[in-house]
């Protein structure tokens, strides 16, 4: 069980996992410049993946046979793993995630950009420490700039877990027997995130960049644990699932354009970090985050 629901996870979840994207070189836009661009990334999380899906799997084979009468009620530990990896899976759960953005620049060495994704809205602001452009040589593009730039990032992300694309707790439903037992009630989550960003023009159409990234969340994930007992009567445990989310890490990426197109490959690779208190126990549920992408821009 816990194998197969590993595999659907790791193939069938678009567009409720986190966007940890980046696609942004520390060169801002050009006074009144428009950028808009697409990306497709794949949220990986490494270690907390397979606990939690194994978690998962027994806490939902207990709960069943106390249902069926072949076991005890669950203890108040065992409610308590459920319910943790119940979260695990809906916090980091992993997949695909689409993107689409648009982005202005506003005065010299500052803008801004609106992102939708399939996991959410975010907006961010990019200011530009070091570096200025110039005036491009015909038919060049990144050549239009000083050779290196330091910018940094900050933006704010409401995530939305379910939509028009995609429903979260439908899908967890559909991967795990736990989800029969553990409901989700209107969960709500915010991230702020903050990056500092080095990029070098190595030539004229290429730009390898840096960054060192750091996003804090905060989460809310009201939870109902239901379990119909052979006697006649009812488990009912309620708990408040909330806490903050801290991711740590760094990206590293090649942007590469000729002109107004421009093709974006980064990897991100961060510590994701939660402690939330469970019927009055400290849960970890942290563990090493991958998030590959590749975007495609357009420059006006």
């Amino acid at each position: 069980m816990a194998i197969g629901a590993l595999a659907t996870l790791c193939m069938g979840s678009a567009g409720c996992a986190t966007n940890l994207s980046q696609l942004q070189t520390a060169q801002t836009l050009r006074p009144g410049q428009v950028r808009v661009d697409a990306g497709l990334g794949a949220y990986v999380p490494t270690a907390q993946l397979a606990r939690a899906v194994g978690v998962a799997a027994s806490a939902a084979q207990r709960l069943l046979d106390a249902e069926n009468g072949k076991v005890p009620p669950p203890t108040e530990a065992e409610q308590r793993e459920a319910l943790e990896a119940a979260l695990a899976l809906a916090l980091f759960p992993p997949g695909t995630v689409t993107q689409l953005s648009l982005r202005y620049g506003f005065v010299e060495n500052l803008d801004a950009g609106l992102r939708w994704s399939s996991s959410g809205w975010r907006l961010d602001a990019r200011y530009r420490f070091i570096g200025q452009d110039v005036r491009a040589p015909p038919g060049l593009s990144f050549r239009a700039a000083t050779d290196f730039h330091l910018a940094g990032i900050v933006g704010i992300e409401r995530h939305t877990f379910g939509g028009l694309l995609f429903d979260l707790y439908a899908y967890l439903k559909s991967i795990s027997e736990l989800f029969r037992f553990v409901e989700l009630d209107d969960p709500s989550r915010w991230d702020f995130d903050f990056a500092l960003v080095a990029s070098w023009n190595v030539s004229d159409l290429l730009q390898p960049y840096v960054s060192a990234r750091y996003r804090v969340g905060t989460y809310a994930v009201p939870s109902i644990l239901t379990l119909d007992l052979p006697d006649g009567s009812q488990l009912v445990t309620r708990e408040d699932l909330s806490g903050t989310l801290h991711y740590l890490g760094a990206t590293l990426g090649l942007a590469g354009g000729y002109r107004w197109v421009y093709l974006y490959l980064e990897l991100t690779v961060v510590q994701a970090v939660s402690q939330p208190v469970i019927l009055g126990e400290p849960a970890d549920l942290g563990g090493l985050t991958l998030y590959p992408v590749v975007g495609l821009s357009l420059e006006l």
